[in-house]
């Protein structure tokens, strides 16, 4: 993920303050703080009266779901502990806010104004945000070029110790690679860079192209950093049986740009990938 050495940028965590969401509030005060990021904590809420139709309703509404989740948000916040940043004594900066209106508008506000390094969310959330993020034809993937990190409601925060990431020899990997070792180094993690042939006519040239990936990472030279090429009929039940057999506790992909046809097909394994895995998925975007 992006690595700033200066206490510059945020991670904006998404939250919908349903039960179940201090896991992943686990994993955006563990990465805030070891990037030295500022900790943005945001809830939104859809008022259902429209101010112009009955404003006294409207205020009614408005006042209630406002106290409601103010009082959630309070509650969130009362059991974070004291964080501070790494070599220093500063606490982990927090901010939160709860504004009306939908998800994608006060984001991409926030997000434009804070320096925005990371968006982390719930993959099951009544908003759905994880879902138009990551569809291309969105004005919020448009918009946005920050990663986003998706948290599945049974991912529980115990560390990042094996790391997975999925290549497809693009030429944005030596750059997201890069980023994942500075990373990996820092938690003391194991990083897998894992290339799915799903043609064994292809095995050959693409072992040879994870040879010449391998090549530009040649001074980190570990047990901690692999390079893989698996045999699999399909790259999605391929990446499944990896994962279960190895059981890494972070999942990175690279989001490619889609043509017509796949949108119209729905075929985006990337998506299908961050919405469905049991554990955390970090997805770049094409040149973030």
């Amino acid at each position: 993920m992006p690595i700033s050495s200066a206490t510059e940028g945020s991670l904006i965590f998404v939250a919908d303050l349903s039960p179940g969401g201090e896991s992943a509030l686990d994993y955006a005060i563990a990465i805030a703080v070891e990037q030295h990021w500022r900790l943005e904590i945001l809830h939104c809420f859809y008022v259902s009266v429209a101010p112009g139709a009955n404003q006294y309703l409207y205020d009614q509404e408005k006042a209630s779901k406002k106290y409601e989740a103010e009082g959630k948000m309070r509650a969130m916040l009362e059991h974070i502990k004291t964080h501070n940043y790494p070599h220093s004594e500063r606490p982990l900066e927090i901010h939160s806010q709860i504004l009306e209106g939908n998800y994608e508008d006060n984001l991409l506000k926030i997000a434009e104004a804070t320096h925005t390094k990371l968006i982390l969310m719930r993959t099951q959330s009544k908003h759905k945000l994880a879902d138009s993020f990551l569809s291309g034809s969105s004005d919020i993937y448009k918009r946005i070029k920050c990663p986003i990190l998706t948290v599945p409601p049974e991912a529980h925060f115990k560390g990042f110790h094996h790391i997975v990431y999925t290549t497809d020899f693009d030429n944005a990997d030596h750059k997201i690679i890069q980023e994942l070792i500075n990373f990996s180094r820092k938690v003391d993690a194991k990083l897998d860079c894992l290339h799915i042939t799903t043609s064994g006519k292809n095995l050959i040239a693409e072992n040879q192209k994870m040879t010449l990936l391998q090549e530009k990472f040649s001074n980190f030279t570990d047990e901690k950093l692999r390079f893989k090429v698996i045999l699999e009929k399909k790259m999605v039940n391929g990446l499944e049986n990896y994962l279960d057999k190895n059981e890494p506790n972070l999942l990175v992909m690279l989001n490619h740009e889609q043509g017509f046809i796949d949108r119209l097909l729905s075929r985006n394994p990337v998506k299908y990938i961050a919405l469905n895995a049991r554990i955390p998925t970090l997805v770049y975007r094409k040149n973030s």
